[in-house]
């Protein structure tokens, strides 16, 4: 059996959008899941505070604040 949108996306969940969205490179990348439909996921954006909706395509499950790998310095 398949996974709803809510059941990928529970309300409270902190959700990062995908890099190739024009929010992504306007600064506002990470957000609160607000509500889940059948088409949208509702986020509430944590720099800006407003509601976005979008696709489960552009959202994902994410943990923001962990330190990623620098390739250039090859440093963590």
């Amino acid at each position: 059996m398949a996974l709803t949108l809510k059941d990928r996306f529970p309300i409270g969940a902190t959700v990062q959008v995908h890099p190739s969205h024009d929010v992504w490179v306007m600064g506002d990348r990470f957000g609160k899941v607000e509500s889940v439909g059948r088409v949208w996921v509702h986020v509430r954006m944590f720099r800006s505070s407003k509601l976005r909706k979008f696709t489960a395509d552009y959202v994902s499950i994410e943990k923001p604040f962990i330190k990623s790998v620098s390739i250039i310095n090859g440093k963590l």
